[in-house]
């Protein structure tokens, strides 16, 4: 079960760096701790991030605690986009001219 009440600070996110896209993966964790935690983007914002954590994060660790943090690519988009291109009607999209295309 996850909850949505995590917000993680990111300068320079409205600029697009780094590039985060809603379902990407967190996995946040600190230094001395042997457990990684793995949440989900549910939000973006201007500076910062709502991310889906489980609720075990949320009763181990305050809000006010400092973590390392990593972004995975969620390959699901990329895949879709991938799979429009390789199906596309070339001869719609790029019609011959002087040709009826219906």
């Amino acid at each position: 079960m996850y909850t949505p009440s995590s917000r993680v600070m990111i300068p320079n996110l409205a600029e697009k760096r780094p590039s985060v896209q809603v379902g990407d993966v967190i996995t946040a964790w600190i230094s001395d701790d042997v457990y990684e935690y793995e949440g989900f983007v549910h939000k973006l914002e201007k500076d910062s991030l709502l991310v889906f954590f489980c609720k075990n994060f949320h009763s181990r660790h305050p809000t006010s605690q400092l973590f390392n943090v990593a972004f995975s690519f969620n390959r699901t988009a990329m895949r879709v986009m991938h799979k429009a291109v390789d199906t596309v009607d070339l001869e719609v999209v790029f019609p011959v001219p002087g040709t009826k295309n219906i």
